[in-house]
């Protein structure tokens, strides 16, 4: 996965400036910022959009926030224009992402880990706060399952999930051919990743509204906090934000995210 980012907005009434806070991680990265509220209400997820959804209208995210440019939050005018000068930078962050700003916070490290050959074999419930994963393996994040030498399921059988380069067929027709024209998922072999770890919301980004950003996740994927579902996306390529003002609490939070290594989205991204 990519870094993943998380973000913070005020939502007082008659504020005449909105501020940000961010916080980052990897799976992609995360900032929290404070800014504008662009949502007022969520819905819930189907659990089917990966493969499509269960309606006639094919849904590709789920209370996913408008596209923007990438922000920084900072205190003041004076503090983001002595960022700017001193050109501090992380090179654990994306491009033109800073990490000198009190209100931003990486969690780019190490999280835990579980890997399953298709959907329906994952854990269930890895979501909850105080679920086990003292069994799981660790995974760098930001980074590629396929390349940290994880085996869907079973670590003694060596399945690995192979890392593939294809431009004239689609990689999963070595398992199976599932029709191009109805963009049917492939599921006799798609991997599942469940990543899970905890972060600490820091004592003063309370009262303002947090959002998490991942920078770039392949190919869909859906995100918990605190046993709650907050959203879905795909769109390997972009990064995907998120509204989490509702389900944080100062102190530590369980943040869980479910990773399709393809959905239906992936016969246009191939």
């Amino acid at each position: 996965m990519s870094p993943i980012m998380l973000r913070r907005n005020f939502c007082n009434e008659g504020e005449e400036r909105m501020k940000r806070k961010v916080l980052a991680v990897s799976l992609a990265v995360i900032f929290i910022f404070i800014g504008l509220l662009l949502q007022i209400y969520a819905d819930t997820p189907s659990y089917n959009e990966w493969s499509g959804g269960t309606t006639n209208v094919p849904l590709f995210q789920v209370n996913r926030e408008p596209a923007h440019t990438t922000l920084v939050p900072y205190a003041d005018s004076q503090t983001a224009l002595d960022a700017i000068r001193a050109d501090i930078t992380d090179p654990n962050m994306p491009t033109g992402i800073r990490a000198d700003s009190t209100y931003l916070k990486s969690l780019n490290g190490i999280w835990k880990f579980n890997l399953v050959s298709k959907p329906g074999l994952e854990p269930a419930n890895f979501f909850q706060v105080g679920y086990d994963t003292s069994n799981w393996n660790d995974i760098k994040v930001p980074g590629n399952w396929q390349t940290q030498g994880f085996v869907p399921g079973n670590l003694v059988a060596q399945i690995f999930d192979y890392p593939m380069y294809c431009n004239t067929t689609y990689p999963w027709t070595h398992w199976q051919s599932p029709s191009a024209s109805t963009g049917t998922t492939p599921t006799t072999y798609n991997p599942v990743g469940c990543y899970q770890r905890i972060f600490t919301l820091p004592d003063n980004w309370s009262g303002r509204q947090v959002f998490i950003s991942f920078q770039g996740v392949a190919a869909g994927f859906y995100v918990w906090v605190n046993g709650n579902i907050v959203g879905y996306s795909e769109d390997s390529m972009s990064p995907a934000d998120f509204n989490i003002t509702n389900y944080v609490h100062p102190g530590d939070n369980t943040l869980a995210v479910k990773v399709y290594r393809w959905t239906d989205g992936s016969w246009i991204e191939d």
